[in-house]
């Protein structure tokens, strides 16, 4: 019999839901409180090695969208914030508030373009909001951070205030594509892997 003792925060069980082409689905009791049976039952996405990817209600609808295989960024990281999709030819880097997807004959994605904007930009997105009302303030910020089609938002703070607009103009705020600001052009898929690695850093 195992008698070690149980911990807060100690995964009391788990187990494989779904295992699909490129994730498992898993879910794990875990204990949260010092009493038996103060436990929390949790979905995550789990990659094919078994590394943390996230929570499924945040991340399944984009894995599968974008057929995305999940990967560590880098050896010490703690969840998944990169991947490669055969079906798209790109790879993505992507954190709680932004996804991007890079691929062959796309800018090389050049670290610190999310940078946060200065207090005073800031400010002048609360007059607009006041103001200009939905429209006018979803149009500025259109024009402002898009390309074509896509969007980017730059802070925590200006997607606090950007999010309910943007639904209102029908933007995905989990599809969001980065101005591909750079110099260099991606020619392999390791090229790709980096623009990814760094898009991910800069919106981690």
């Amino acid at each position: 019999m195992n008698n070690a003792k149980i911990e807060v925060g100690d995964t009391v069980s788990s187990k494989t839901l779904e295992e699909c082409e490129l994730y498992n689905v898993v879910e794990d009791i875990v204990q949260i409180g010092s009493k038996p049976g103060d436990t929390m039952k949790t979905i995550s996405i789990m990659n094919k090695a078994g590394e943390y990817a996230g929570p499924a209600e945040d991340v399944r609808k984009f894995f599968d969208e974008h057929a995305i295989a999940p990967e560590m960024r880098t050896e010490d990281a703690n969840v998944c914030t990169v991947g490669w999709s055969e079906k798209r030819g790109k790879y993505y880097g992507w954190s709680h508030r932004a996804l991007a997807g890079f691929g062959i004959g796309d800018k090389i994605y050049d670290p610190g373009f999310c940078t946060p904007k200065p207090k005073s930009a800031i400010d002048q997105i609360r007059r607009d909001i006041r103001h200009e009302g939905a429209e006018g303030f979803a149009q500025d910020v259109i024009r402002e951070h898009c390309t074509v089609e896509t969007i980017t938002v730059i802070t925590h703070e200006l997607e606090s205030l950007c999010r309910s607009f943007l639904e209102l103009k029908g933007v995905p705020i989990l599809a969001l594509e980065p101005n591909r600001r750079g110099t260099e052009t991606i020619q392999t898929k390791e090229d790709a892997r980096r623009s990814a690695s760094n898009y991910a850093e800069d919106v981690s």
